[in-house]
């Protein structure tokens, strides 16, 4: 909330406000893609104040093999590239 709100009134630069939302496929525990995905769609109003998100899930993949994944597409998405 507190994010939220100081994004809304400008203390938050949009260019620096993005959030990359990863899991696997295979996650065992389901609630951590469930959970992703919710607090995705709570942030999408937030586009319209410069806030940037996006969810991958990545096949064949679980919670700990992720991080090996998400190398490329972090770097991608933090500079900006589609």
């Amino acid at each position: 909330r507190a994010f939220s709100e100081q994004l809304i009134k400008g203390n938050i630069s949009a260019s620096v406000s993005r959030l990359l939302l990863l899991t696997g496929e295979q996650d065992k525990a389901a609630t951590i893609t469930w959970d992703a995905e919710a607090l995705l769609g709570r942030l999408s109003p937030l586009s319209a104040y410069g806030l940037r998100t996006r969810f991958e899930k990545f096949e064949k993949e679980t919670h700990i093999t992720v991080p090996y994944r998400a190398i490329t597409p972090t770097i991608r998405f933090v500079s900006g590239l589609p």
